[in-house]
């Protein structure tokens, strides 16, 4: 039911715990455990997370200590203020933004290697709104057997919203054979070309860069600066965008 505060940094034991305690209301830290599942021992440190993002208050009554539920408009307030510290810690970096970009000059990376979902947004937050600035076309040669994996089919389909609400177009030439692992719904945001010859798969592609997705047990990207690799693969994208069928 409160799965959607994963997207707002609550943790699982977070979520289960929260969950628990606004069913049971006023309660002690047993029915609270028991409830979610979750062993004493973990329960107490995450109540204490939850206390500090207000949403649960604590009471000492006969000695025993009890916690109570705060009213669940408090998730907005609580939402208000981080918005607040990120406009704040947004204001530092762009203080100190010309200072880090003379840092970046005195190294030479060409290759960068981004892990786990963390990685992952920050390489399509760098590509879209950086790598893409003035050129609105997403190049992307499709993932294959990935399609099964319904976690993956849906990271990639709210990219895929995010890069719409940002007015970049989204190109996406897939092997034929990647056709029934996928629905309608999941390319109804992006431009769709099927083609039979063998392609790089999990490869996004741009004038100056280009980046080799894997996706297994955790995302890896592997990414590679360079104009003239950059060109080569566009040019190469581009032929086979033309030859290839919706």
């Amino acid at each position: 039911m409160l799965e959607f505060l994963k997207d707002l940094d609550f943790t699982g034991g977070e979520i289960k715990v929260y969950e628990a305690i606004l069913k049971i209301g006023e309660s002690t830290i047993g029915p609270i455990s028991k409830r979610s599942g979750i062993t004493p021992s973990k329960t107490y440190p995450i109540l204490e997370k939850l206390l500090k993002k207000g949403l649960i208050g604590k009471i000492t009554m006969d000695k025993t200590l009890y916690f109570t539920p705060n009213k669940p408009e408090r998730i907005l307030t609580y939402l208000d203020e981080k918005r607040n510290i990120i406009e704040e810690k947004k204001k530092e970096v762009i203080k100190e933004l010309p200072k880090l970009q003379n840092l970046s000059r005195t190294f030479n990376n060409d290759a960068r290697i981004l892990t786990g979902i963390g990685g992952v947004n920050t390489f399509y937050e760098e590509h879209n709104r950086i790598i893409l600035k003035g050129n609105k076309i997403f190049k992307v040669f499709s993932f294959e057997e990935e399609w099964k994996n319904q976690k993956i089919r849906d990271y990639i389909i709210k990219q895929d919203i995010i890069r719409k609400k940002l007015g970049i177009e989204v190109r996406v030439i897939a092997s034929k054979k990647t056709k029934k692992y996928m629905a309608k719904e999941d390319y109804k945001n992006i431009n769709i070309r099927f083609t039979e010859q063998n392609i790089p798969v999990g490869t996004i592609i741009s004038a100056t860069q280009i980046a080799l997705f894997l996706w297994k047990e955790e995302p890896i990207i592997f990414v590679i600066d360079s104009k003239d690799l950059g060109e080569y693969y566009e040019k190469f994208f581009d032929n086979m965008w033309k030859q290839a069928k919706k």
